[in-house]
């Protein structure tokens, strides 16, 4: 189904008085609403960039997806923030776990210079979804060198459907909380000799390859380095700030591998979401994007 252009959209909602959005408020005010439940099950949804380092003047690809905490949904209404200076919108398509599910689906786009609102509903009667998968994928045009976030702003819960109804702590036959996990574009300059091969990452002399990605439990961290200096091997969050040091000193060959346990440095386990490995070797610095699943 082709995507109505902005105009196109807007020329929709006035032609249209009662939106099926409309529909669903309705039918959500017309249930009757029950207390949260304390024991009410989590819901995550995730935002993050198919590769660590996008060229600049080039396509971002970063998806909207669930992981398997998500049950029982047909639909969703989301809208994503992100920086026009840094990066502008270009299209977007179909996520496969909603194109897989049914064959006919309600789509309806509206964006400003800011933020895309992206309506995807199932229109097959009786069909639900069950996560993990990608919703839906955006491409965004990279304008400026640098890292900027590209945040979920819809209300958490107001942003899934389950049969009509919301998702949400108080959804009267199988409540949850709908959690998102934020992303961030990194855009590189032309000149960088940064790569990136499945679940390897490459930097100059540095080397890092993790197995499994996405991490459920643990993973074994892989690192190479034609420097004589391997001194730093850290797990970052996409805001920058330190989880684990997992390596701080110098040796004269890498180690070959090491085993993260998905713990910080104070032994917590980190929740679910977008994370960053990264290897200094002297001058040299390499990383790696992993995705943490529960």
């Amino acid at each position: 189904m082709p995507f109505p252009s902005p105009l196109d959209a807007r020329r929709n909602i006035v032609k249209t008085p009662l939106s099926i959005w409309t529909v669903t408020v309705l039918m959500l005010a017309a249930a009757t609403a029950s207390s949260a439940n304390p024991l009410t099950e989590e819901f995550h949804a995730y935002l993050f960039p198919d590769t660590n380092c996008v060229q600049l003047d080039s396509l971002a690809t970063v998806h909207f997806a669930v992981d398997e905490t998500a049950q029982q949904f047909n639909g969703y209404e989301v809208t994503i923030e992100f920086d026009p200076e840094m990066l502008t919108f270009e299209s977007l398509e179909e996520g496969d776990l909603m194109v897989d599910a049914c064959p006919n689906r309600f789509e309806y786009l509206t964006m400003t210079d800011s933020t895309v609102t992206y309506s995807h509903v199932l229109l097959c009667e009786g069909v639900a979804i069950d996560g993990p998968g990608i919703l839906s994928t955006y491409y965004l045009r990279t304008n400026v060198p640098g890292t900027t976030p590209m945040e979920i702003i819809s209300d958490p819960d107001r942003t899934f459907v389950d049969a009509g109804l919301w998702v949400w702590p108080n959804h009267p036959t199988y409540p949850r909380q709908v959690i998102f996990h934020n992303g961030s574009v990194e855009i590189c300059d032309p000149t960088s000799d940064v790569e990136e091969d499945g679940n390897e990452a490459r930097s100059g002399g540095s080397r890092i390859e993790i197995r499994p990605n996405p991490i459920r439990d643990g993973a074994t961290l892989r690192l190479g380095s034609s420097e004589p200096a391997l001194s730093d091997v850290s797990i970052y969050d996409t805001s920058g700030r330190l989880v684990r040091r997992l390596l701080e000193r110098s040796l004269r060959t890498a180690p070959g591998a090491i085993h993260w346990d998905r713990r910080t440095d104070a032994g917590r386990r980190v929740g679910s979401g977008v994370y960053y490995v990264v290897i200094r070797s002297g001058a040299d610095e390499a990383r790696r994007k992993v995705v943490l699943i529960d």
